[in-house]
């Protein structure tokens, strides 16, 4: 009976050693499967992230490729314009002998603006 209980005793050491490795390599594989799963939800907010980028930038694209360039066109932004008075004083500096060129690079228009306005097309 004693080698009964031995082996009994024996026994039972052999399966709480074997729990205790199962239980070990399990939390081991949960450690893992957590480290996994944080990966795997960073990864995915970084492709939703270039998903944003992706679909701004095509966005944007398409808009400058239907638009283009909006320097020309008819959304372009239009310069300010020659106040009623800047329209005399150029007036009077051209009948006074100065060259159209000079009168637009002062007041930062188009030397054409100039001829107009001298002309009497503009104000």
């Amino acid at each position: 009976m004693s080698t009964e209980t031995e082996t009994i005793s024996a026994s039972a050491d052999v399966l709480k050693r074997g729990i205790e490795i199962v239980l070990d390599e399990n939390a081991k594989l949960l450690a893992k499967n957590r480290d996994l799963v944080s990966h795997q939800v960073s990864q995915a907010q970084l492709i939703l992230d270039l998903q944003g980028r992706l679909s701004t930038a095509t966005r944007v694209f398409g808009e400058a490729f239907v638009y283009g360039d909006t320097r020309r066109g008819p959304k372009r932004p239009n310069r300010p314009k020659l106040s009623d008075q800047e329209a005399k004083d150029i007036k009077a500096a051209f009948q006074g002998g100065m060259k159209q060129v000079d009168l637009a690079r002062n007041y930062g228009v188009n030397p054409s603006t100039i001829s107009r306005t001298v002309r009497g097309f503009y104000n």
